[in-house]
């Protein structure tokens, strides 16, 4: 109803505005009209007391004239022009006032406010557009993670994406392992140009695996083109990548035979150095039940038989034993051992296969500069000597103690301060510890791949020796002074001539301790 109103006012002013056109046609003839003498002059006005012409007065009177004028020459002309309509010009101006009325009464009703049909966009009283709800926002999906699908040694390393990296060291950026079917992978970034093959602790590219029992198996990764050696059967790949800064992406596969021996985990990282990945199962492990006549080599610990087989020694602790640190130019440890209690007996291992062990001393390196010490004390020190003894008992003092063909070889421990005078084996017992003093015995085996042997000492009798009873002995430390400058260690404790054992292994972070009562054998507890 509002829009019809706005267009018949429209239409209305239109033909308001054609009217007021014809009356300013009738101005002219006006103007003559007072040219002829019509009109009062400005002096006789003047008398008259009539205003002056220009003042304000005359000027209003002027426009009052004009609009009278106009308004009786537009009725006179419409009146002549629209007699025959008349009428609808009555009902048009009475709907005019009605719409003037109306008008107005729209005005009273918006306390002064334009009336909508007056007002345009962006001007007050115009009705704003209704609001528009928001769109609800998309809840956004966060990518699948991964899944893992296996490796590939081929340099595209997309499939590595599903293994979690860790933090690293020095030139390595990040590392990962995974054990998959006959291989352990392993991932590492590096700051570029191949550099892993000059990181690590001496810059030579040394890596290592080390188990829970502290066995390690050591590798080397090359440049140049990039290589792995160390391990039979390893390789890998390697990717450069051009962003700023550039690094370099190895993928490593190693064989799971290569692995060292482990009661179900070991690490990764730098070749006595610092360690990447911690905790990496070896799903090979389990724990098998020999009384069920299961034969495999993972039974846990049960004891120490003396016998030269050193099969029981697999699955117990050993120490890493080196002079060659991390910088050794071979591509393996120079040696690894172990110390073992049980009741009064003390026992030990040792094995090697450096090359420079097998081949320059054929077993010297046990038979040589074995030193033990008591309480961490070097006034209580004892050396090793070794002599063997033929079928008739009989003591040779002076056997052959390096270059040894491949065989297992006995020979009776003494000590090196002895008189070395004992004609047999039995005298020899009966001399007791003032003179030379039977202590013990150990197994050297020689081959071509590995040097190994076991030994046992009397702890009373050592005990005597020192002139201690056995419950002062709180710690027992061994040395092979031809592998390595490094103690290992048992620790003692007073219900005993040391009735116990702690490995230090801090190449894995772990402390392990064994408690032996006299007479039980394979109670282990951690």
């Amino acid at each position: 109803m509002k829009i019809l109103k706005l267009i018949r006012s429209r239409v209305l002013g239109i033909g308001v505005a054609g009217v007021m056109g014809l009356s300013s046609l009738a101005a002219p003839f006006s103007a003559l009209a007072a040219d002829a003498g019509e009109n009062v002059s400005e002096n006789e006005a003047s008398e008259a007391g009539l205003p002056e012409e220009g003042s304000e007065e005359t000027k209003e009177d002027t426009i009052e004239d004009t609009k009278e004028d106009k308004k009786e020459d537009t009725k006179e002309e419409a009146g002549e022009e629209t007699e025959g309509s008349s009428e609808e010009a009555t009902v048009s101006g009475n709907e005019a006032e009605e719409d003037t009325e109306e008008e107005d009464e729209d005005v009273s009703e918006n306390d002064g406010e334009l009336p909508i049909d007056t007002c345009f966009p962006g001007e007050p009283g115009f009705p704003s557009e209704p609001a528009v709800p928001d769109e609800p926002e998309t809840p956004v999906t966060p990518p699948a993670p991964a899944a893992y699908t296996g490796i590939t040694i081929d340099g595209e390393l997309s499939d590595w994406d599903a293994v979690p990296k860790n933090s690293a060291a020095g030139m390595i950026q990040e590392a990962a392992v995974i054990q998959d079917g006959d291989y352990v992978y392993i991932y590492l970034k590096d700051d570029g140009n191949e550099c892993a093959a000059w990181s690590g602790p001496k810059n030579n590219g040394k890596f290592s695996f080390v188990s829970d029992l502290g066995y390690t198996t050591t590798f080397q990764l090359n440049n140049n083109p990039a290589s792995v050696s160390g391990v039979d059967g390893a390789f890998c790949a390697y990717k450069f990548s051009w962003d700023n800064p550039g690094f370099g992406e190895w993928e490593v596969a190693v064989p799971v035979s290569a692995l060292p021996v482990n009661m179900g985990s070991y690490s990764f990282g730098f070749y006595q150095g610092d360690r990447f990945v911690e905790g990496i199962t070896d799903d090979r492990y389990h724990v098998v039940d020999p009384d069920n006549g299961d034969e495999d080599e993972n039974k846990p610990f049960d004891g120490i038989v003396y016998d030269g087989l050193y099969g029981d020694w697999k699955n117990y602790p050993h120490t890493l034993i080196h002079y060659a640190t991390s910088g050794t130019e071979e591509r393996v440890v120079d040696g690894e051992g172990a110390l073992y209690v049980d009741g009064s007996t003390l026992y030990g291992h040792c094995i090697t296969i450096m090359n420079r062990h097998l081949n320059n001393e054929g077993g010297n390196e046990m038979l040589e500069g074995v030193v033990l010490r008591i309480n961490g004390r070097d006034d209580m020190l004892f050396e090793f000597r070794f002599a063997t003894v033929d079928g008739a008992g009989n003591i040779n003092w002076h056997p052959q103690l390096e270059y040894l063909s491949e065989g297992t070889y006995e020979y009776i421990i003494s000590d090196v301060n002895g008189w070395g005078n004992a004609a047999n084996i039995e005298e020899l017992k009966n001399q007791g510890v003032d003179k030379d003093g039977y202590y013990g015995r150990i197994l050297v085996t020689v081959d071509s791949v590995t040097d190994e042997c076991e030994w046992w000492l009397d702890l009373p009798l050592l005990a005597e020796r020192f002139g201690l009873d056995e419950t002062d002995i709180k710690t027992i430390e061994v040395k092979y002074e031809q592998i390595g400058d490094r103690w290992l260690e048992t620790a003692g404790a007073s219900s005993g001539a040391v009735a116990g054992i702690m490995l230090s292994l801090s190449a894995v972070g772990a402390v392990l301790v064994l408690r032996k009562k006299k007479g039980e054998r394979g109670q282990c507890t951690i």
